[in-house]
């Protein structure tokens, strides 16, 4: 176990989530049948505080970024909204069109096969739509350097839920479980000041935050927290561009 990690992770270069891109390591990472049920506290409170963010906002579009097979999707169909889908895995992607050209939504609901760093503007070209977007399930996470996305996501003015594991004890075990069980090789455990980071092979990467570490990043990337929600594993925050940062973009 490597308890020196701040030094490593500076001199690796950010990279586009290697591991995620390919299909075996994506499809096995985000198989539900891999998902210890301690993970399922995470995955409720997200849609739950997605689906109130949605109604609170008056929100025309969700947009899920990293979504996978479209989890969020069914949230979107539920208020009778639109939804779109951007993930870099082609296979779930192609999957989810299948499934929505089945259940013949897709009117509403669009996909985009690629990295979310490339697609933060979706669901803000219509005039007068408002979007939510949602980061689902540790994506910042997954990202060496999560700023670039949050920052961009801030300059477009949107709202956002954002989860995220916390660095609890209890988060870190089912987190270790977890990867193990879906067949992640070379797994490294490392304890950050403020979070618990895994690698392993094919660039596999995930780390987790500490309250405070969570909020001032966000803050940091010119977001105000509208709300948050926790419970053993992980955060959740409903954030929305700050007056401050909208001033020094208008300016």
């Amino acid at each position: 176990m490597s308890q020196n990690w701040n030094v490593g992770i500076e001199e690796k270069k950010q990279s586009k989530s290697v591991f995620y891109e390919r299909d075996s390591g994506a499809t096995t990472i985000m198989t539900l049948a891999n998902f210890p049920d301690e993970i399922l506290p995470l995955l409720q409170m997200e849609i739950l505080i997605t689906y109130e963010a949605m109604l609170y906002f008056h929100c025309d579009v969700l947009v899920e970024l990293g979504c996978y097979d479209g989890r969020a999707l069914e949230i979107a169909r539920i208020l009778n909204k639109r939804y779109q889908g951007i993930d870099l895995n082609s296979r779930a992607i192609h999957l989810l069109r299948t499934r929505i050209e089945r259940e013949g939504i897709a009117d509403r609901a669009k996909t985009i096969i690629g990295d979310v760093l490339n697609h933060t503007s979706v669901g803000q070209k219509e005039d007068g739509q408002k979007s939510l977007y949602l980061l689902p399930f540790n994506l910042i996470g997954n990202f060496r350097d999560p700023e670039q996305l949050l920052k961009q996501l801030a300059i477009l003015d949107v709202t956002a839920v954002i989860c995220v594991f916390n660095n609890s004890a209890e988060a870190t075990r089912v987190r270790h479980d977890y990867y193990q069980r879906c067949g992640v090789q070379l797994l490294e455990r490392h304890g950050l000041d403020d979070g618990v980071a895994f690698t392993g092979a094919g660039e596999f990467y995930s780390r987790s935050y500490s309250r405070a570490s969570f909020h001032t990043l966000l803050e940091r990337c010119g977001f105000s927290i509208v709300r948050t929600s926790e419970n053993g594993i992980a955060y959740c925050a409903t954030v929305k561009c700050n007056e401050s940062h909208i001033n020094e973009r208008i300016r």
